[in-house]
């Protein structure tokens, strides 16, 4: 994490630039090698740093910048990827940051960052997702041992998931 980051984004909503630059210094690597490696168009990591800017007014109330940097970060990307193939999924985009974040990390980082974010999940998340991933169980099994509904079963793994991903991805701009 960027040392002072507090301060920082307070003096870039006051509107000062040499907080910005310092701000932009620090995570536009991470931005850039991110969207490069899905996107293969470097300019995009500017947008989203021009973006901030304009919208820095709204910085005191963000309580990670990190979450929220990963967020514009990825609906740039979705949006650069629209114009270029209006037809494309968010499940091509997913396998895209997928490939990413094997790319930047390892399996024993992920490995420990999906048991970290499982073991601090809602009890009935996790549990879905154990059974799921660590005793290889159908939905149509977790519904019944659950006793809950397979569409019920179907929603909490697709949380999981988003859970596990939004936090691997975030781990690319704070490694």
């Amino acid at each position: 994490m960027l040392k002072n980051e507090k301060e920082l984004l307070k003096s870039v909503t006051d509107g000062s630039e040499s907080a910005f630059r310092e701000v932009f210094s620090y995570y536009y690597p991470k931005v850039l090698v991110f969207l490069a490696e899905i996107l293969k168009d470097r300019a995009a990591a500017q947008d989203v740093f021009a973006r901030i800017w304009l919208l820095r007014s709204a910085l005191p109330e963000i309580r990670s910048f990190g979450s929220y940097l990963y967020t514009m970060t990825r609906n740039s990307a979705l949006l650069h990827l629209k114009k270029r193939r209006p037809s494309v999924t968010i499940e091509e985009f997913d396998l895209a940051v997928e490939q990413t974040i094997d790319s930047h990390l390892t399996a024993a980082d992920k490995a420990a960052r999906i048991r970290e974010v499982v073991e601090n999940m809602p009890e009935r998340r996790r549990r879905v997702f154990t059974l799921s991933r660590d005793e290889g169980k159908s939905n149509d099994e977790i519904a019944e041992i659950l006793g809950i509904k397979k569409k019920t079963v179907e929603n909490l793994m697709n949380a999981a998931l988003r859970d596990i991903r939004r936090v691997l991805c975030l781990m690319i701009f704070f490694v």
